[in-house]
């Protein structure tokens, strides 16, 4: 009995001391807040049954981030020049999320896509019910905080006969009306969160807790809240603007790319907080924007970034524009997406897709300076070839960090580069991420590097070098 406390105690404190990577019931409290919206739902009018569905499944969006999925980056939902920074989902950093994504959510709701719009919305809503988590609500970290994120009866998660409130009859009365609720939230589950930490005993088997209970029906009630105000909002008439639409044709036409091929390009508006997804035809699509000039950009991998030209919109028209992606050098099948560091839409003083390295989580600075690119995805066991078009005069190291986790820092490993010009590696057997490192002291990564690659060497598109 002894032993199988300790073995007990120490399982507990090893899932503690990884970071916290789900408040356990968001798919419960979503759907719980979903079923207290009528069938007339203007928001279900607008996403339709089906995505109305899958908030269940997008709510945990915000624990994607940095993750590499089939359809899309989710981080192409996380990041924008609002918040163009990862953001701690603990109180008091998680309040930075809510003004930005909230207007950033009614924006896609208008604007793009229905798909679109429903992911924008998960990242709102978990950021939302993640509050109402009792560590979060009550800053509790360290071994602790996953158990108590836990210990709640997910099926016990229902608010039936909840009538959701209407945070604002305008948009900004309704911004205001979300804030001031969401403090309420802080308020009611930090108590709980609170006398949790206090009386939770890591050695005691796992078990429901009727305070943590009461901050997940907390958690579905402002959720509720939140999906009513949105859909009360968009019974306002959109306002009168321009389409502006087109493709995005990719590389190669005609032959999907090997790397993600069902995954679309992120196509920005120059200058704007507004981005969005190309459907699965190629397509994407900006409903009703206010008339005006405006650049689009558009991130791929596998493809060099582009930037279009300006393109003129007016009143009530509708703008095509198509945008050319060309191949990514030197591959054609470079699975770094903005590989050259040329589009800067997120923020001036650094390239999408990359970041000041940093160490660990949470994120620590490193020994060394230096910069990131975002994760790639990679099979354990395959072969990748790996490398930078250094600048002459530095003294730039290559790194390879491989990660088996896309955020937390769970068996990585690192590996410098010998060869900048080029060099096979393999994925060690429990790496599912790659990263590039570009060691060097300097303002921006262009300054160490003109481009970076990393290529499978079983992909088309990957020529070998002569020896």
């Amino acid at each position: 009995m002894i032993k199988l406390r300790i073995l007990l105690t120490l399982g507990l404190l090893l899932a503690a001391a990884r970071p916290a990577i789900a408040w356990g019931p968001h798919p419960k409290i979503n759907s719980a807040a979903r079923e207290t919206l009528p069938p007339n739902s203007p928001l279900r009018a607008a996403l339709g049954e089906t995505l109305f569905v899958s908030l269940d499944r997008l709510c945990s969006l915000a624990d994607w981030r940095r993750d590499v999925r089939p359809d899309f980056f989710p981080d192409d939902y996380l990041l924008f020049p609002a918040s163009p920074q990862d953001r701690d989902h603990l109180v008091p950093e998680v309040r930075k999320t809510y003004a930005p994504f909230f207007r950033r959510t009614l924006w896609a709701l208008r604007h793009e896509t229905p798909e679109n719009a429903a992911r924008w919305m998960g990242s709102l809503l978990h950021y939302v019910s993640d509050t109402g988590s009792p560590p979060h609500a009550a800053s509790v970290r360290g071994p602790l905080h996953s158990p108590m994120e836990g210990w709640v009866d997910s099926d016990a998660i229902r608010i039936t006969g909840y009538t959701p409130r209407l945070l604002g009859d305008t948009d900004e009365a309704a911004l205001q009306g979300f804030l001031a609720r969401m403090e309420e939230v802080i308020a009611y589950c930090q108590v709980r969160g609170a006398k949790l930490s206090a009386t939770m005993d890591l050695k005691e088997p796992r078990r429901n807790l009727p305070a943590a209970l009461e901050c997940a029906l907390e958690s579905a009630r402002v959720t509720a809240d939140v999906l009513y105000t949105l859909g009360e909002r968009l019974r306002i008439p959109e306002p009168r603007g321009s389409t502006l639409q087109g493709r995005v044709l990719l590389p190669a036409s005609g032959r999907k790319p090997e790397y993600l091929p069902e995954v679309g390009t992120h196509v920005v508006l120059m200058g704007t907080d507004w981005a969005t997804v190309m459907d699965g035809d190629g397509k994407y699509e900006f409903r009703n924007l206010p008339v005006g000039t405006y650049r689009l950009g558009a991130l791929h991998p596998g493809s060099t970034a582009a930037i279009t030209e300006p393109v003129v919109l007016t009143e009530g028209k509708v703008r095509t524009r198509d945008i050319l992606l060309s191949v990514s050098l030197p591959f054609a099948e470079n699975r770094v997406r903005n590989a050259d560091f040329a589009l800067r839409w997120l923020r001036p003083d650094a390239p999408d897709a990359w970041r000041r390295l940093t160490n660990g989580y949470p994120e620590r600075p490193p020994p060394q300076a230096g910069w990131q690119s975002e994760n790639v995805a990679v099979t354990p066991g395959a072969r990748y070839q790996v490398g930078a078009a250094l600048r002459l005069g530095t003294q730039t190291r290559v790194v390879v960090r491989w990660r088996g986790h896309a955020m937390a820092n769970m068996n990585v490993t690192e590996q410098e580069i010998t060869n900048a010009a080029g060099e096979s590696v393999t994925a060690p057997g429990l790496a599912k991420y790659l990263q590039i490192l570009l060691i060097g002291d300097a303002a921006d990564p262009s300054s160490l590097a003109s481009r970076v690659w990393c290529v499978a060497e079983t992909e088309k598109g990957y020529d070998p070098p002569v020896p």
